[in-house]
């Protein structure tokens, strides 16, 4: 849609007791010719920019007012590591595309284009962005969001050394994600064993992710995730593609790292390795979380450290101490030495209930390692569990 000329534009949505919203889907954007013309939303009044420099000098300076962006934007730009520090406005997108910008973080926290958000951020894309930082929270569009963030995408390469937790996204998420993706690539430190949460499309997620995903490729050192590196919150509806690895002395999972929250009716069909840590199809460590109506579809591997002992590779989890109900494991999972089976490396507690896997697991050392068709190492209650001795070629389930 195109606002020819000098015009005006008046949108609303989600009124009274209508459950609504504003999608912009595939290519859908809305154009305005004329800075001058006028756009409200919901009986809201915005101010029209269409250059990301003007965006930066308007929200630094009224930071809580309400902005649009109203055409595709290509032009590179190298910025500082947080040229909006503190927004509580709005931001709608609508629909366009911002290329080519270059951010590098330094020691300014958090880092992003946003860098500390408590409003709303929604229907804008990043396309070919280049983003770095050593600070506590990095992201491509927020550092920390305590807002939402609706309907974003990013692509590019975020990569944070050093850095406590990074995402394509956004480095810490305490506020809501809802319709959001990512693909490229998301990095941390490989050199220090003590940092950096890595996921796909957030790094840490501590409220909750809706209806999201993530294909890009993570690498970190301590907990990685296709789709989050933690989540204390809730993940629902959402899934990642990209492959999960490099977690030298952490855990990788295909959708999250470490879950200490809810999961459910989401799935992750990328491959997990973890070296010398836990590493799941699904997700590495399930620490007290809950994974409902759920799946897995990637092969998985559980590397082997001398000095940090043996590994744990699941299917769907590698090591879990909460509940796990309606779930299942299609792909293979393997590790050195430790503990592997075709859905759960090992359970320490957690009831598991109503799962199956079809995959194969092994041990490269099966002398010292616990291979099982359904669980490596069983420590809790297990009702209605299944795997196939077919497929996986094993005949006990732990």
């Amino acid at each position: 849609m195109t606002v020819a000329g000098t015009g005006a534009l008046t949108l609303g949505y989600n009124q009274g007791d209508v459950d609504g919203d504003l999608h912009f889907e595939k290519k859908g954007r809305i154009d305005f010719w004329d800075l001058n013309s006028s756009l409200t939303i919901n009986g809201q009044s915005y101010k029209l920019i269409d250059d990301v420099v003007v965006l930066i000098y308007e929200a630094n300076k009224n930071p809580d007012q309400r902005y649009a962006f109203v055409r595709n934007y290509g032009d590179r730009l190298q910025l500082g590591g947080a040229p909006i520090p503190f927004f509580k406005g709005i931001f709608e997108g609508l629909g366009h595309r911002i290329s080519n910008l270059v951010v590098h973080g330094g020691q300014t926290d958090p880092t992003g284009l946003f860098g500390y958000s408590t409003g709303t951020i929604r229907d804008i894309q990043l396309n070919k962005i280049d983003v770095s930082g050593q600070t506590n929270y990095v992201g491509a569009l927020v550092g920390q969001n305590i807002g939402s963030l609706i309907g974003n995408s990013v692509q590019g390469k975020i990569s944070a050394p050093g850095a406590d937790a990074v995402g394509a996204l956004a480095g810490e998420n305490s506020g809501t994600v809802s319709r959001c993706n990512s693909a490229g690539s998301v990095s941390g430190d490989i050199g220090d064993p003590n940092s950096t949460v890595v996921g796909g499309l957030v790094g840490r997620n501590d409220r909750s992710i809706t209806s999201s995903s993530s294909s890009a490729s993570v690498s970190g050192n301590n907990l990685v995730g296709g789709l989050a590196g933690i989540s204390n919150g809730t993940i629902s509806d959402s899934h990642a593609q990209g492959r999960s690895g490099d977690a030298s002395t952490g855990a990788a999972g295909g959708l999250v790292g470490s879950n200490g929250g809810v999961i459910s009716n989401s799935y992750a069909t990328g491959d997990s390795e973890a070296l010398y840590g836990a590493a799941g199809g699904l997700v590495a460590q399930n620490d007290g979380g809950t994974i409902v109506n759920s799946y897995a579809t990637g092969s998985v591997y559980a590397r082997w450290d001398q000095e940090t002992g043996g590994s744990l590779a699941g299917g769907l989890v590698g090591s879990s101490f909460g509940d796990i109900q309606n779930v299942y494991a299609l792909g293979a999972a393997k590790t050195d030495r430790g503990a592997v089976g075709g859905l759960i490396g090992q359970n320490y507690a957690g009831m598991i209930t109503a799962a199956f896997s079809t995959g194969v697991p092994s041990a490269t050392d099966v002398v010292d390692s616990s291979v099982g068709g359904f669980v490596g190492q069983d420590e809790g209650p297990i009702d209605a569990g299944y795997w196939n001795m077919d497929t996986s070629g094993i005949t006990k389930p732990s």
